[in-house]
């Protein structure tokens, strides 16, 4: 697919991500970002991965982030797209 413009310049805002087993965010990672996140104003995070088409999994995951002071609008969950061309255009 074409280069799209960089998210900041469509969203006015910094946008980090992780397309990543969700088996792999742990209280320690989620710490990490929630530091990230609060060090970075009006940042946001997008996680990607299959296991967020189970409520309770994103659910536990915001909860996390909450927890740490984190509002769940700064954090966005996606599922696994099919199409290899979705998934890039993601990146």
């Amino acid at each position: 697919p074409p280069v799209a413009p960089p998210p900041n310049d469509l969203l006015g805002c910094v946008s980090f991500g992780s397309f990543n087993n969700v088996a792999k965010i742990n209280a320690r990672v989620v710490r990490l970002w929630a530091r990230i996140l609060s060090s970075v104003p009006n940042s946001q995070l997008l996680l990607k991965s299959r296991a967020f088409a189970a409520k309770d999994i994103k659910d536990t995951c915001v909860g996390a982030f909450s927890k740490l002071g984190v509002d769940k609008s700064r954090i966005e969950m996606r599922m696994v797209l099919a199409a290899t061309r979705e998934h890039l255009a993601s990146y």
